[in-house]
């Protein structure tokens, strides 16, 4: 119970709130796919990372459209133009 009543608490100034978390969390994935899109080229898309290497794909590949559609959806929350051409 005293977890609980814990988790309920107002942040305080050294705690950032959900949407401050939230906030962070998207700018920090939109930073990581503009870097991620420096590593592919052409038509390929990031498919996995094996031994430390980013393993591609084509557009053949079922979950080939997971790549431009987290880019489109970065873009709606950030705004960021190269995210946008990128999916595009």
């Amino acid at each position: 119970i005293m977890l609980w009543a814990g988790a309920c608490t107002t942040p305080t100034k050294e705690q950032p709130t959900l949407l401050e978390t939230i906030d962070q969390n998207l700018t920090d994935a939109a930073q990581q796919y503009q870097f991620m899109s420096t590593l592919i080229s052409g038509d390929r898309f990031p498919k996995t990372f094996e031994n430390e290497q980013m393993v591609t794909s084509g557009s053949d590949w079922w979950c080939s459209g997971f790549y431009p559609g987290s880019l489109l959806y970065l873009y709606e929350e950030t705004g960021s133009q190269p995210l946008y051409t990128e999916a595009m």
